[in-house]
């Protein structure tokens, strides 16, 4: 898929906007995944 035309390529030549969106999210559901392990050890 090609990135929107009005934005293009945001760096590099290759992170679009789509990454720059998905990257927060992805790192936020690895954050609840080793919240979540590290309660189930505990308990």
């Amino acid at each position: 898929r090609e990135p929107d035309a009005q934005l293009g390529f945001i760096a590099l030549d290759w992170v679009t906007m789509g990454h720059l969106l998905s990257f927060p999210m992805i790192l936020f559901g690895i954050f609840l995944l080793v919240l979540a392990y590290s309660k189930r050890g505990k308990t």
